[in-house]
């Protein structure tokens, strides 16, 4: 089935050879993590950088995050192209699921419907 039903449709089991499940896109939470990594990235990246352009004592750590410095910009840029790998990533990781049903025996079927069950429009 494509497409919604008011009153679903029945189909006897030995009559399909495998199930095909349109899964829900990860694009958002590709985004997200992609982000939150990129990020964390930039922001690790920066407090670990060694500034002594102004003579400050060697070893001296200068976190510059006042919006104009180079770990603001390095942080938000780490984070802006890990937003677009993990929107890829999202969107590359399979939308469907096939569950191969011809063959199987009828206790894995019986496991197969169970869980096909859990998540069915119209449960039988």
């Amino acid at each position: 089935m494509t497409s919604a039903s008011d009153t679903g449709v029945e189909i006897d089991i030995n009559e399909i050879n495998k199930i095909r499940i349109k899964r829900k896109s990860k694009f958002g939470k590709g985004v997200l993590k992609g982000f939150l990594i990129g990020g964390g990235l930039g922001v690790t990246l920066a407090l670990t950088s060694r500034d002594n352009s102004k003579g400050e004592r060697e070893g001296h750590y200068n976190f510059n995050f006042d919006g104009s410095g180079i770990a603001t910009l390095g942080a938000l840029s780490l984070a802006a192209v890990g937003s677009v790998c993990g929107g890829i990533g999202g969107l590359l990781s399979g939308n469907y699921k096939n569950i191969q049903v011809k063959g199987k025996s009828p206790d894995d079927i019986k496991k197969i419907m169970k869980n096909l069950n859990k998540k069915a429009r119209f449960k039988n």
